[in-house]
């Protein structure tokens, strides 16, 4: 995480992936109540990634040729980015265009837009492209933490931290990492409601796992 920082220093583009603190946040009451949703929505959509990702790998082993595998994940990339270009590359730089673009989105297109970066996220991996995952599961979520938001426009960035915080939770199962990682990318003040939604969802998480070995047994 530090290398990453000290590269964006020296980075050219926009990003914005850095420590904030914001001026302009319009507090209302009504975001505490739809919190807990939104905490709820970030898990669900935290297991159908994972779930996207054990269907692509399963779909994988059944495809023999690792060249093979590669022309159709670089398909599969050409046909979603004729789609959207927020669907190609990592996410990373596409955050803050669409922070300032979901707006005009509509609820179905951004949540499209989160299970369409999931889909083809964990088909490029499955199908042997590599990189990394954080970013995308980052940028999947924000769109459906758009789409919560466009629905309950209530202090929209802290319920987007909360749902975001609840799925790369979820997806990376390391609560510490994630809350660390969006300390960066969400204002400050929102920082104590991101740790209490990585914290909790990896408590659930944890503990839905122990019950269900316990059944398996």
């Amino acid at each position: 995480m530090v290398g990453f920082l000290f590269i964006e220093q020296f980075s050219p583009e926009e990003s914005v992936f850095a420590l904030h603190f914001s001026t302009t946040i319009q507090w209302e009451w009504q975001a505490l109540l739809f919190a807990p949703l939104g905490w709820l929505v970030g898990g669900i959509f935290g297991w159908i990634f994972l779930k996207i990702e054990k269907l692509t790998n399963k779909i994988a082993e059944k495809i023999n040729g690792i060249m093979t595998k590669a022309v159709l994940a670089g398909i599969g990339i050409g046909v979603f980015g004729l789609v959207s270009p927020y669907f190609l590359f990592s996410g990373e730089h596409q955050l803050l265009p669409l922070s300032k673009e979901a707006l005009q989105f509509s609820f179905l297109n951004l949540v499209l837009l989160g299970i369409g970066k999931a889909i083809l996220t964990n088909f490029c991996f499955a199908f042997g492209w590599r990189g990394g995952k954080i970013f995308p599961a980052i940028f999947s979520s924000t769109a459906i933490g758009f789409a919560f938001v466009s629905l309950f426009p209530y202090t929209p960035g802290l319920l987007v931290g909360v749902l975001v915080a609840a799925s790369l939770t979820m997806i990376l199962g390391q609560p510490y990492l994630s809350m660390s990682l969006l300390l960066f990318l969400f204002p400050i003040q929102f920082f104590p409601v991101i740790l209490l939604s990585s914290l909790g969802l990896g408590k659930v998480k944890n503990f839905v796992e122990a019950k269900y070995a316990e059944t398996s047994k």
